[in-house]
């Protein structure tokens, strides 16, 4: 995303205010205290505010802050708006994903959890000797006291 797109109107302001350095290039001084990123006359609002050395031109061009409702509208402002509201969408989305995966990880790790436990525990079964029915009647059993032991812990939490 490009952050320095020039609007038609700064871009005239800026041609004025250099025409007014040219003419105006022996008036200069070493102590004007410019900003070297910023021509004069577009100091930050922090900044002391005060009257370029230009002509009667780029004093009124700077003066100038409300487009006119004749002038045509920038594309390159157009451009940007586009940019940023896409950066907007693509930050929800971003936030909205990190939610998501917070959520997953929530509901997943205890769930994996307990299936690593009956998958440790069925073939532990095995191991020891187990055929299908065993295995499928101990699982049953497992689950009862899986059960029983949920009842006592809530049992005792209501009362």
């Amino acid at each position: 995303m490009s952050l320095f797109i020039e609007s038609a109107q700064r871009a005239a302001r800026r041609r004025d205010v250099v025409a007014g350095w040219n003419r105006d290039a022996g008036a200069r001084h070493a102590d004007d205290g410019l900003d070297l990123d910023e021509a004069p006359g577009y100091e930050a609002a922090s900044g002391p505010a005060r009257a370029p050395r230009g002509g009667g031109a780029a004093v009124a061009a700077l003066t100038h802050t409300a487009p006119a409702a004749s002038e045509a509208y920038s594309t390159a402002q157009e451009a940007y708006r586009d940019a940023l509201a896409y950066d907007k969408q693509r930050s929800r989305s971003r936030k909205r994903w990190a939610v998501a995966r917070i959520a997953m990880i929530a509901v997943l790790t205890p769930l994996a959890l307990v299936l690593l436990f009956l998958a440790a525990y069925a073939t532990t079964c095995i191991v020891n000797g187990a055929t299908p029915e065993e295995l499928v009647g101990l699982m049953g059993q497992l689950f009862e006291r899986m059960a029983v032991f949920a009842g006592q812990v809530l049992g005792r939490a209501v009362s």
